[in-house]
């Protein structure tokens, strides 16, 4: 019962092999959630300020601020 066979042994090798790429798994989604809470927190960062009224608004937006609706002649 206790000693060793090629059904015991590929199964114990399988076993390892499932368990290893669980591992994987879930450590590739927990590194791709940190690189999107990393990224995103980098985009909060990226505002600019209106000349006239001094609202923070987004870097994306290049025609006009939403808060005054200041147009920009640059």
């Amino acid at each position: 019962m206790l000693g060793f066979s090629i059904p015991k042994l590929l199964l114990l090798f399988f076993i390892i092999l499932i368990v290893w790429n669980l591992f994987k798994f879930f450590e590739r989604k927990a590194k791709s959630r940190f690189t999107e809470e990393r990224k995103s927190q980098s985009d909060d960062d990226a505002l600019t300020e209106c000349d006239k009224c001094g609202g923070f608004y987004d870097k994306k937006i290049k025609k006009r601020c939403p808060i005054c609706t200041n147009a920009f002649n640059k």
